[in-house]
């Protein structure tokens, strides 16, 4: 329990202090997206080159690729439930807001550091379908949901994924593990400590990222989106531990995954929907220290870690 008190204090301090670097003028917000691109074309491939070296492909593991897109799917259906008298904009953000888990800038550093690499194994075949979902299928699903028409194209979805290197990185380590090729032992010894710097980036990040100024109206919507998915959170939580089919590690992998904040693409999404991407931008502040509790007391209390 000392370790993962030691490691939540860590991610805190890194996450404080990249905030604090920005109020301080070293950094702009606008810098993040040098960290993004370490991140992303860096770093995170090496966490997932490197968790994937003992990996072994059963079949079964495509499930959580498919989880990954129904639950997408099932929280913009509420979302679009929940939000159905707010008007077109805001409506739209509910739905793009309430799906979709930010995998790769939360969830990966925190199983990384605290779990087994299986679990990140677990996490990697639900991010797959997640990033389908999260990369462009929410908008036309969610288009769909509202009868309207989708700005973006089945054809910009593919193109989005096959140029999108943490998926293209799931695909081809997927396809050799299935095809049992490993890579040479000297690739896995420089991404080894490449990916250790991942976690330490990415707080960094969500630090310069990270602006808790909610006008007054905009409450109302951030707190209903907040709640509704963290309600889910829970549900799935109990679900899992009460009913889970499936075996205890993948349940922990999935009560982790369920408490995931918000995307940092969904903004982007709802100004091209036309939804309202200036509620979007702030919920990923809000959600990120609730996300953060959540985790923590699961890694705290649950017998997993």
């Amino acid at each position: 329990m000392n370790e993962v008190v030691s490691k939540v204090i860590l991610f805190i301090g890194l996450i404080l202090l990249g905030y604090g670097l920005k109020k301080k003028g070293i950094f702009k917000k606008e810098d993040y997206k040098i960290l993004s691109n370490i991140v992303f074309i860096i770093t995170l491939p090496a966490v997932l080159i490197t968790s994937f070296q003992e990996f072994i492909f059963r079949p079964s593991m495509i499930g959580f690729v498919v989880l990954g897109i129904v639950m997408n799917m099932l929280m913009l259906i509420i979302g679009r439930f929940i939000g159905r008298n707010r008007g077109y904009a805001v409506n739209g953000t509910y739905m793009l807001c309430c799906s979709g888990y930010n995998i790769s800038l939360f969830v990966i550093p925190f199983v990384a550091s605290f779990l087994d690499v299986k679990y990140l194994l677990i996490v990697a075949m639900f991010d797959i379908g997640n990033l389908i979902m999260g990369l462009g299928g929410s908008c036309i699903f969610a288009a769909g949901l509202s009868k309207t028409k989708a700005v973006i194209s089945k054809r910009e979805l593919v193109k989005k994924l096959i140029t999108n290197i943490p998926f293209l990185v799931y695909l081809i380590m997927l396809c050799m593990a299935a095809i049992k090729i490993k890579l040479p032992a000297v690739v896995y010894e420089f991404t080894a400590p490449v990916a250790k710097a991942n976690t330490i980036i990415v707080m960094l990040m969500i630090g310069i990222i990270f602006e808790f100024q909610v006008r007054k109206g905009q409450w109302r919507d951030v707190l209903t989106v907040v709640l509704t998915r963290y309600s889910c959170a829970v549900i799935i939580l109990g679900t899992l531990f009460w009913f889970s089919p499936f075996s205890d590690m993948h349940g922990n992998a999935l009560k982790i995954i369920a408490f995931a904040p918000v995307t940092t693409i969904s903004p982007i999404l709802c100004q091209r929907m036309g939804y309202d991407y200036e509620l979007a931008g702030k919920l990923f502040s809000v959600c990120i220290p609730i996300s953060l509790v959540g985790t923590s007391l699961l890694a705290l209390f649950s017998p997993f870690i």
